[in-house]
């Protein structure tokens, strides 16, 4: 049944197939009842996050000794009496079994069967710290087997009898897959210490895969049997791979950059047109008769300094401070759009400036590929970027895939050149997500900044290298409900006398921020190293990793699970925040036009964001 149907449920009997279908209604009803339990559980939050705000207040003033509780009288001068409520939130902290432990158990019940003796068979997993993911230990129930030839978790091969021997034939047993070899759990030794460290690294992923199959059941199959009972929720798990020559598949971005967000100490009035040559040496492989793309030009714009928010701006708007923020998040300071100022205002300058950096006419562009999901019109904003450029020629439109857009874009716009469709192809990635922000909402306000970047791909010679050498796409629609802006209309608009010529809207962003750092922690370093299995190579073959610039934790246990040092990690996050589709290319400006990343280096990009989405390139750069 993986990927489509196997003929299962059109050989049942109709009456059968009927029930199924009515799961199916079910099963939408539920979706629907978590949409408005969502949306319910988002205005109770608001309502009482205002409650709570001076009663919290007072609490904090209390145990940090700034006032003083109603009827405690302190001598003056009495050395004796600390301030406030010593130790406090350590002891409160140690007192609470959940973080000590931070488990969870999956019970599943079953009927009597001809295989086990066991009515519940159950697997609890105990974690240390939650947001650096580390399982402790895993215990599962013993299964007990009502005979071992009823064991499927095994398989039992007898053996040839010799000429001449008598009795029973000899046996092997030899494991084969069965869901069932979940709840034997990798063994966990009590002294980690006396483990070689390549045993340990082995013994960690294990555990993580059999967490990732608990993470499932749990999140995606309980919710919504229905849908996996159909193959409906099944996607396919292979990579799709295309039959490229390693020598040739890829894309490479390069050449001079210029960005307009000046520092602490420049002139913000100036503006900066320097052009970059965007002339590049690209090395040269066996032809294959196949044209590969290459870049001509990256680069960056980002809002001027007069229109950068400091985390201490956030203090007026929700309870905060930089301290706690930076701790969080690494984030100092966002850049957001100025009052009348536009998204294709600042994906504009970005486009000229690429060009530019290249040396390309905006008249030999082919297609302007907008990677954006706060667009300026709800039919698209690239047409309107193309129009304002010069780009008479170019086809345009946006691709939406949120903070995985620049990287899907670059990987789609590899497409066209490779085919031959295209020569010039302009890839954008800009987002404004300060307009889709509750800025009383302390978990989405302190993230989100705005931004543009853009580069520009172009096809290579023939004989010349295809630099983009491998890439994974992916995507999980069941993590929607993690991080989204719904549209909040009705489907009933044109009959109701009340709503037929109202404007339509989207909610501001809610997210489960635990939820989005453990998906991210887990599948960029999975769609990375899938990307590199593409290009045939390693870890240690990179010389530069450049991640979605969402929170710096994210960012170095990412780094950690894929053995990446630090040191080859880029992240401007203090200055730009989460800039969503402009992320990556913001940081690729900085860190070409720093020489940080040079020529002939291989750097990998990933994105993940809403939908859920996720993408790895692996580029050579030229």
């Amino acid at each position: 049944m993986v990927g489509s149907s196997s003929g299962y449920i059109e050989s049942l009997p109709e009456a059968v197939q009927r029930r199924i279908e009515y799961l199916g209604d079910i099963d939408e009803q539920r979706s629907d009842l978590e949409a408005e339990f969502d949306a319910k559980v988002k205005q109770l939050e608001e309502e009482y996050s205002e409650k709570y705000a001076p009663l919290d207040k007072e609490l904090r003033d209390i145990v940090n000794g700034v006032t003083e509780a109603p009827g405690v009288v302190t001598e003056e001068g009495a050395d004796n009496v600390p301030k406030g409520i010593p130790d406090f939130w350590m002891i409160a902290l140690r007192n609470e079994p959940h973080l000590e432990t931070l488990s969870f158990t999956l019970v599943f019940k079953f009927a009597e069967n001809p295989f086990f003796k066991n009515e519940t068979l159950s697997k609890t997993y105990f974690m240390g710290d939650d947001e650096d993911l580390v399982i402790r230990d895993i215990k599962a129930t013993p299964i007990e087997w009502k005979s071992a030839s009823k064991n499927v978790t095994v398989k039992v091969l007898k053996k040839k009898m010799r000429p001449g021997q008598k009795g029973t034939p000899p046996t092997k047993q030899t494991p084969t897959e069965s869901f069932f070899n979940w709840f034997t759990p990798p063994p966990i030794p009590e002294n980690e210490e006396e483990i070689e460290e390549e045993e340990l690294e082995g013994l960690q992923a294990a555990m993580e895969d059999d967490y990732e199959v608990a993470e499932i059941i749990r999140e995606k199959i309980i919710d919504h049997p229905y849908l996996w009972f159909t193959g409906e929720a099944l996607q396919d798990d292979e990579s799709s791979e295309e039959d490229y020559d390693s020598e040739d598949d890829g894309a490479t971005p390069g050449g001079e950059t210029d960005d307009e967000s000046p520092s602490d100490d420049e002139d913000d009035s100036e503006d900066d047109d320097s052009e970059g040559e965007g002339e590049e040496e690209t090395k040269r492989s066996k032809s294959t008769g196949k044209t590969g793309p290459k870049a001509g030009a990256v680069d960056s714009q980002a809002q001027p300094q007069e229109c950068r928010q400091h985390n201490a701006d956030l203090e007026r708007l929700v309870d905060t401070n930089d301290e706690w923020i930076v701790s969080r998040t690494g984030i100092r300071r966002r850049h957001i759009l100025a009052q009348g100022e536009s998204l294709a205002d600042h994906a504009l300058l970005a486009a000229q400036r690429a060009l530019a950096a290249a040396g390309v006419p905006a008249a030999d562009v082919d297609l302007v590929l907008l990677a954006t999901s706060s667009p300026d019109d709800g039919f698209g904003t690239a047409c309107a970027v193309q129009a304002r450029l010069g780009a008479g020629n170019a086809a345009a439109f946006d691709l939406t895939a949120a903070c995985s857009g620049f990287v899907m874009g670059v990987v789609t716009a590899a497409q066209f050149l490779r085919t031959g469709a295209y020569r010039n192809v302009l890839v954008i990635g800009a987002d404004a997500l300060s307009r889709y922000i509750d800025w009383r909402d302390r978990g989405t306000c302190i993230l989100f900044g705005d931004g543009a970047g853009a580069v520009l791909l172009q096809a290579g010679g023939e004989g010349e290298r295809d630099n983009l050498l491998g890439h994974d796409l992916r995507s999980d629609g069941n993590g929607q409900r993690h991080l989204h802006s719904r549209f909040l209309g009705a489907g009933d608009k044109a009959l109701n006398d009340d709503t037929a010529s109202s404007h339509p809207a989207f909610a501001n962003i809610a997210m489960n921020g635990s939820e989005v750092f453990k998906f991210a922690v887990r599948a960029v370093p999975k769609t990375v190293e899938a990307a590199l299995g593409v290009a045939q190579l390693e870890v240690k073959d990179l010389d530069w990793l450049v991640l979605h610039q969402a929170n710096q934790r994210i960012l170095t246990a990412a780094a950690d699970r894929l053995g990446v040092p630090a040191d080859r990690v880029i992240s401007n996050l203090a200055e730009y925040g989460n800039t969503s589709a402009a992320s990556i290319p913001l940081a690729l400006d900085e860190a070409v036009r720093a020489g940080t990343i040079k020529q002939g280096d291989v750097v990998a990009i990933a994105g993940f964001g809403a939908g859920l989405s996720w993408a790895a390139a692996i580029l050579r750069w030229g």
